[in-house]
């Protein structure tokens, strides 16, 4: 990890040469996504969250919902599902506005997940629906059988 704190030191110094934030919030999010692999769960939320500001920084709405995404799903690993829910909604606000279906379908599943795991089965099944939709609305086969999996499984579980 030494030499990881280095080379972001490195990539701070050298805003001047990288084609600003976009470069910096990527390379962030990577951090995060190798801390997170190895189960270094809070490690990786402190990167998702500096590459979230950077990527806010620089109005980047596609790498922000990257971000909040992946921290609604460190969030919900650690079982912090309230906080989970808020980054996933987070998500979703930004993919509506990129007009993202594919990204929007996979943050009601996110969505779903999470509150289905606070007991809230009938928001999650509304949820999920909508992932259902847009996944087959673009002819994504695969995910939508993920869903269907989704809704069998809760629909199967006991009543809020």
């Amino acid at each position: 990890l030494k030499c990881e704190e280095q080379a972001l030191a490195l990539v701070r110094q050298s805003r001047q040469v990288l084609p600003g934030e976009l470069q910096i919030a990527t390379y962030l999010s990577n951090i995060g996504l190798l801390h997170d692999k190895v189960g270094n769960r809070l490690e990786a939320l402190r990167y998702y969250y500096e590459a979230l500001q950077e990527d806010r920084q620089a109005n980047n709405l596609r790498g922000a919902a990257s971000d909040m995404r992946r921290i609604g799903t460190v969030r919900h690993d650690l079982g912090e599902y309230d906080l989970a829910i808020q980054a996933h909604r987070d998500a979703l606000e930004l993919d509506s506005h990129l007009n993202d279906g594919y990204s929007m379908a996979s943050d009601y599943g996110n969505l779903a997940v999470s509150l289905s795991q606070k007991g809230m089965r009938q928001e999650a099944l509304e949820a999920l629906d909508k992932a259902l939709h847009l996944f087959g609305s673009l002819g994504a086969d695969h995910e939508k059988a993920q869903v269907e999996k989704l809704i069998e499984g809760i629909a199967e579980g006991a009543p809020d």
